[in-house]
């Protein structure tokens, strides 16, 4: 795995301009969103403060990566070779700009190291510093892009960014809506760690201590958006992404993919709708249908703690609490808040994620997954 560290800092400056230095870096390409760039006026900052550093920039991301934005960016890197690249925004930004840096320096096609995961070490410094607390891109080795409405996500150990700036600061310009849905993703990542086949006992400290701050901080975070929320918030979805980078997700991600990619539905909200029911599903385990080779007693003790996490003493009650958690930040628990309508079920349910299911404790059947999206109330 690519060597990474995390730098904790109120402030953007000087901890940037400071770790630029260390790696000599002098010619930079800047990966970065639009909303939080022009309102925390970052633009004056850098002109400021690195004004002996070259930039490119690269922007007009959208909010589920596209395989043009990775190509454009990958032509970008090869016409400028920079020293080292930024990324600087939400986890849009943050996988497009890693995918950019693992991708530029491939020989094989671009498409093809996507669908089948391959490629060579990359050793070209990456930063990554997020604008939103939710996707923990920041410290993961996995990033997301979309082909024609298909998610793939692409691993490997050089796509982790060597460096993760984690600045609170930055995260004040985030609307309560994006608050709350990045919430969400960070939340439901936490918990899918917390249950997954692949657990450790180091994926489940961070897993753990991320559902306590985000139970904590995140209703404060989309209320009031006090700095002391913010830097809660900030440090679980960090944590959030340490726990998934050694376990992934698992099945309330896995079919949340194609609420995004045919609804528009922003990811965190569609893992929201997802999660409360998914946890009651893990509760029927079996022996015939556990996934995990640690056995179902292994499995049901640790449901019965994570539902202790969630101030729950069964699984009924924990899903209920996850969605009473979920309206507090004002998110929507049902579809009929939506477009989506029963005709739309076999199309969500076939763009399913099947690596993302292997993970899930008890096995997902096409039956479960439909006697799910049904109970998502229309």
């Amino acid at each position: 795995m690519t060597s990474h560290h995390t730098i904790e800092s109120d402030v953007l400056f000087p901890s940037l301009s400071q770790l630029l230095d260390t790696l000599s870096a002098k010619k930079v390409l800047l990966v970065k969103g639009t909303h939080s760039f022009n309102a925390l006026g970052l633009q004056a900052q850098i002109d400021n403060n690195l004004s002996h550093i070259e930039f490119t920039y690269f922007d007009g991301i959208p909010e589920n990566p596209e395989l043009k934005k990775v190509t454009d960016g990958v032509k970008l890197v090869q016409n400028t070779q920079p020293d080292a690249i930024i990324a600087l925004g939400g986890g849009s930004i943050l996988d497009t700009a890693k995918l950019i840096n693992f991708l530029s320096d491939q020989e094989d096609d671009i498409v093809h190291c996507i669908k089948h995961n391959s490629g060579t070490p990359q050793t070209r410094p990456l930063i990554a510093i997020p604008t939103t607390s939710g996707t923990g891109s920041e410290a993961t080795h996995f990033a997301v892009v979309y082909i024609d409405k298909t998610k793939y996500s692409v691993a490997h150990p050089s796509i982790l960014p060597q460096y993760a700036l984690l600045i609170p600061e930055l995260t004040h310009t985030m609307s309560p809506e994006l608050t709350a849905v990045t919430g969400a993703d960070a939340f439901s990542q936490a918990i899918e760690s917390y249950w997954n086949v692949h657990s450790t006992e180091e994926s489940t400290t961070y897993a753990t201590k991320a559902i306590q701050l985000i139970l904590n901080s995140l209703p404060d975070a989309v209320s009031t958006g006090s700095p002391e929320s913010r830097k809660a918030m900030c440090q679980a979805s960090n944590l959030a992404g340490k726990a998934i980078n050694i376990t992934k997700t698992t099945a309330a991600h896995a079919l949340s993919y194609p609420i995004t990619a045919h609804h528009g539905i922003r990811h965190g909200q569609a893992v929201a709708f997802l999660l409360p029911h998914f946890l009651l599903l893990n509760d029927s385990i079996t022996e015939e249908t556990n996934n995990d080779s640690r056995g179902v007693s292994y499995v049901k003790s640790r449901l019965q703690n994570l539902y202790s996490l969630l101030n729950a003493s069964n699984a009924e009650e924990a899903k209920i609490n996850l969605i009473h958690f979920f309206k507090r930040v004002g998110l929507k628990t049902s579809f009929n808040e939506t477009t989506i309508t029963s005709k739309d079920l076999p199309l969500i349910s076939a763009g399913c994620n099947p690596d993302r299911l292997g993970n899930n404790p008890k096995k997902v059947s096409k039956t479960d997954i439909q006697k799910i999206l049904e109970e998502i109330e229309f």
